[in-house]
């Protein structure tokens, strides 16, 4: 982990992990040492089997405004950008990789490689002020931390270039319109939300989750002939496992009560 105050907090109640950045003087930007603490995290969370379900907050009014300015402005040369930017790679595919379902938490903005934060979860809470913005090409720069990738699967291309290119902000309404934000609540109701929606996600059959959430991304991007052989490979070890027998034995047990 970097130097320094950690930039991130990370909590547990029950199965439901919670990982906030914690950079509230600064909007949570993002400082080379979060990118590395928060890549870090996830994979430790990653490997607990005890974790059913990710929230992803920021502590504080904002989300994340993105890369933190003052560090970009004194970057010293290539192999220094180049370090940078792999470690929000490593960062942002730890999330998008991560095996349990994550929700982002959003209030304010979510801009730049904050917006690739929230993206990269699987189910987004926005509060009445979230709003999600991509200023990269504003400032010179194109956008990166996997963003040109999660937008236009999120949004569409014509919307990704909108917002890329012409500076335009998605907010609370537009994200839920556009099918990114699955609740949209008073900011203060946030954090219940989200928990609520993570503790739900958390109580189904860990290996079940795990296997749909992997299918389905698989499936997103191969063809059918390939998505049928991996429902099969894993389909069968389900049907073999504890949690399929329980289920069966529960639906045994009401049937028998009618």
């Amino acid at each position: 982990m970097g130097a320094g105050a950690p930039t991130i907090t990370v909590e547990r109640q029950g199965g439901v992990a919670r990982v906030a950045l914690d950079r509230p003087e600064r909007r949570n930007a993002i400082s080379l040492a979060l990118r590395r603490e928060l890549a870090t995290a996830l994979g430790d969370l990653a490997a607990d089997p005890a974790v059913g379900a990710l929230i992803l907050a920021g502590n504080g009014p904002v989300f994340c405004a993105g890369g933190d300015l003052d560090e970009l402005a004194a970057l010293d040369g290539r192999e220094a950008a180049i370090e940078r930017l792999e470690a929000g790679n490593r960062m942002v595919q730890a999330l998008a990789a991560f095996p349990v379902p994550t929700v982002a938490a959003v209030r304010g903005a979510a801009a730049g490689a904050g917006a690739a934060l929230a993206l990269a979860c699987d189910f987004l809470v926005a509060g009445g002020s979230a709003e999600l913005r991509l200023p990269f090409v504003g400032i010179g720069l194109a956008p990166d931390a996997g963003s040109s990738w999660l937008l236009p699967r999120r949004l569409g291309l014509p919307a990704a270039l909108r917002v890329a290119l012409l500076g335009g902000r998605l907010d609370a309404g537009a994200l839920a319109a556009a099918g990114v934000a699955d609740a949209v609540v008073a900011d203060a109701d946030v954090d219940a939300e989200a928990d609520r929606l993570a503790q739900r996600l958390a109580a189904q059959p860990r290996a079940a989750v795990v296997a749909a959430k992997r299918l389905l991304a698989a499936g997103a991007e191969s063809t059918l002939e390939a998505a049928l052989g991996a429902e099969l490979e894993v389909q069968v070890d389900l049907l073999g496992g504890a949690d399929f027998r329980a289920a069966l034995d529960r639906r045994k047990e009401a049937a028998g009560a009618r």
